[in-house]
């Protein structure tokens, strides 16, 4: 018996008809298309990280080549760790630094500028601008500390840290000079203990030398005076430290211990009266 009715058609699956095929058909070319598109897009960002990939070795290279390397290390920092080239950014940063200690370590080496303590000035400078974050960071920082050793030993009381000093025209005299160092700058006052005679001093230093001075005399028999004055040497002073000055018995340290930060504000208020 017959399982279909007269007005049911059969589809026989070696002859479908024309629709069917027509729909497979589009189907099909459907599917390949996105298939070869997707091909296509995967290709072409592919292409262009390559690209971008070759000019950032290029333009690294290039820096390398011009010995720009403070540039160099500032482009590589600016690559993020998540990002595709972090692993050749980190490579070059390594790389860049190597080269700015090197530059550092020439300078030192050759001693082209003069006076000699501008090479060591220079070189310390070069390798401060190297990040933490490389491969040479500590050795920049033990060279650091090397030449700004020798540094201060050449360039003496210029290479001071900042800060108050004291000093004796020489042992047993009865003329101090005490002043405020910063930086190159120096304000302070030059007295004679027991002694109407006080000058407050402002100028700069070059090494052991205090120049450019301007100098305020004034006391009780004394009219401020503002005028120009010769450079002092300090190196022909006796500099006597505060730790030792604080364990002395002699009045005329203590005095100076206790009263430093005074005879220091004291000259600023004379310059401050008298510009």
């Amino acid at each position: 018996m017959q399982n279909y009715t007269q007005d049911q058609k059969l589809v026989n699956p070696q002859n479908p008809p024309r629709s069917l095929v027509k729909n497979f058909l589009w189907m099909g070319i459907g599917i390949a298309t996105l298939f070869i598109t997707g091909e296509g897009v995967i290709f072409g960002y592919q292409q262009w990280l390559s690209r971008q990939e070759q000019l950032f070795v290029e333009t690294m290279e290039d820096l390398i080549i011009n010995k720009d390397f403070v540039e160099c290390m500032k482009k590589a920092l600016e690559i993020p760790e998540t990002s595709h080239q972090s692993y050749n950014a980190r490579a070059f940063l390594n790389q860049c630094a190597q080269g700015q200690l090197a530059q550092a370590e020439k300078v030192v080496k050759t001693q082209e500028l003069k006076p000699v303590d501008e090479n060591y000035k220079l070189a310390i400078n070069l390798a401060k601008k190297i990040p933490s974050s490389t491969s040479v960071y500590n050795k920049a920082q033990d060279a650091i500390l090397k030449w700004e050793k020798k540094w201060r030993q050449l360039v003496g009381v210029e290479g001071f840290t900042d800060g108050i000093y004291f000093y004796q025209q020489n042992k047993g005299s009865n003329l101090y000079l005490i002043f405020h160092k910063k930086g190159n700058t120096i304000l302070g006052k030059k007295y004679e203990f027991h002694s109407d005679y006080i000058v407050c001093l402002r100028g700069v230093i070059r090494r052991n030398i205090l120049e450019e001075l301007i100098e305020i005399s004034y006391g009780l028999d004394f009219i401020p005076q503002v005028e120009s004055v010769d450079p002092i040497n300090l190196s022909k002073w006796y500099r006597i430290s505060w730790d030792k000055i604080s364990n002395s018995s002699k009045y005329p340290l203590q005095y100076a211990y206790n009263n430093k930060h005074h005879h220091i504000e004291s000259c600023q208020k004379e310059f401050d009266k008298n510009p």
